[in-house]
């Protein structure tokens, strides 16, 4: 995902306080900087299986008062990189918007994560 997304890297953190909230990836909330943030992971809210590393960090996002954590399994690198959409071929996953990373023999194509998008549907979790 784009670094311009990302506000902060952070450790996972030790109290994380449960809510009764049926969203995909939501883990509860937990408190930094006096703020009251909302947890998901994202690698299950992308459909995949829970992260169970104990590395784990958590990525935030969105303006301060309206921030979200992202459990990503983990960080392996922070580099510069230009994103351009591409238009699957196959028709079924036209809906799936697609970024290629690199070129040539080193381009490599993965579902777009658009945190903000996220992050204005999840605004109305906040406490």
């Amino acid at each position: 995902m784009p670094l311009s997304q990302v506000n902060c890297i952070v450790e996972q953190p030790k109290i994380l306080t449960p809510a009764d909230i049926k969203k995909p990836g939501f883990r509860g909330y937990f408190s930094q900087s006096n703020e009251s943030i909302a947890l998901f992971d994202l690698s299950e809210c992308m459909g995949r299986p829970t992260s169970q590393n104990p590395q784990a960090k958590i990525l935030l996002t969105g303006p301060a008062g309206h921030q979200v954590g992202y459990l990503v399994d983990r960080v392996v690198s922070i580099e510069m990189s230009e994103w351009c959409e591409n238009t699957p071929q196959d028709p079924a996953n036209r809906a799936k918007p697609l970024v290629q990373l690199g070129v040539g023999a080193d381009a490599t194509i993965l579902p777009a994560c658009r945190l903000p998008d996220t992050v204005e549907a999840d605004q109305t979790m906040a406490l």
